[in-house]
């Protein structure tokens, strides 16, 4: 299956030829990819001009945008702001071969709440617009895990919380990340036990798998850079991840050596079928969320 050997030659990290002359195999390849964060991974890899010439993000924009956000981080670091990036922005600075074979379109930064003042005033100093949204964080219906959005030269979603919930806004996984931290390529980023943890908690619980195969390439490009097992399972345990991750390892490495079970291959292609796609039937906790909206609308 096409979806099998994209996910296999991105995880190998293995260059790919097409013969130019194989329309078909083109033209399914690039239907496939266009709307998949791991396109652009696929895309550097692949040799052939008819594929990539349909890669929409390069290199370029993405160097860019890590200076960017590395001047941000620098900003908040001199108003004395603990923070660290999680997800797409620290994967792609340090976890890839290139800046943009990891595509994400937010920056996603954990702020520690107790610094929200010097927060605020790193804002206002660099004439970022914000809505003061703190001032709603003990409002029963405020469930939003990002305090601030704003839209600059890249969108920075300022979190207090990694986990989302309906009670307080306290949140174990973001303290663990706020205090066990480390610093690549000029960015604060959580250890990497945690952001392993943070990647799986956000494929499985946070977006039900319908943020596709990538989760399972972050996996792999965060395991390569090495854990610590005795230190991940204790954390894994803590958010109910362990069966999970032990999947997502045996689904890895059966991909690599090309043994995947039929099950595993039918899971692969339902990850790439349904990316991006919601469930016509909504989850408990999105009629939840809805109730709690109606009853409590979000101020913003």
């Amino acid at each position: 299956m096409i979806e099998i050997n994209i996910l296999r030659k991105v995880l190998l990290d293995q260059d790919f030829q097409i013969n130019e002359l194989d329309i078909d195999k083109t033209k399914a390849i690039t239907e496939i990819l266009k709307e998949m964060k791991l396109r652009n991974n696929f895309m550097n890899l692949c040799k052939s001009a008819e594929i990539k010439d349909h890669a929409p993000l390069r290199k370029k924009e993405f160097i860019i945008k890590n200076i960017y956000i590395k001047n941000i981080s620098l900003k908040l670091t001199e108003q004395r702001v603990k923070h660290v990036f999680i997800k797409g922005v620290p994967l792609s600075n340090s976890f890839y071969k290139n800046p943009s074979d990891r595509i994400y379109t937010d920056a996603d930064i954990l702020i520690d709440l107790k610094d929200y003042k010097k927060f605020y005033k790193f804002l206002d100093a660099n004439n970022l617009k914000h809505s003061f949204n703190y001032k709603y964080l003990d409002r029963i219906g405020y469930t939003r895990s990002a305090l601030e959005v704003i839209d600059t030269e890249v969108n920075l979603d300022f979190h207090i919380k990694i986990t989302e919930s309906f009670k307080k806004n306290d949140c174990r996984l973001s303290k663990y990340s706020l205090k066990n931290y480390t610093v690549l390529d000029d960015l604060p980023v959580p250890s990497n036990e945690l952001l392993l943890t943070i990647c799986l908690y956000n494929a499985l619980k946070k977006d039900q798998l319908k943020s596709g195969p990538i989760y399972l390439v972050d996996s792999e490009r965060i395991i390569k850079k090495g854990v610590n097992e005795d230190y991940l399972s204790t954390i894994l345990s803590d958010f109910n991840l362990t069966n999970f991750y032990k999947e997502t390892i045996c689904l890895i490495e059966n991909l690599k050596k090309g043994v995947e079970t039929r099950e595993q291959t039918n899971f692969i292609v339902g990850l790439f079928k349904n990316e991006g796609k919601r469930s016509f039937i909504p989850s408990k906790r999105n009629i939840l969320t809805q109730v709690m909206h109606i009853l409590d609308p979000e101020p913003y």
